[in-house]
């Protein structure tokens, strides 16, 4: 019961991460474009 709960709790860290990098790396990516489209 305990190995379930841990790997649970492993697997909600790891979406929640993945989610956060995701956002964070769209953001960026969306400046990027924004920059790029303001330099044309």
């Amino acid at each position: 019961m305990e190995y379930a709960l841990l790997g649970g709790m492993i697997f909600l860290v790891a979406v929640g991460s993945i989610r956060y990098y995701v956002s964070r790396v769209s953001v960026v990516y969306g400046d990027i474009t924004a920059a790029v489209t303001q330099g044309n």
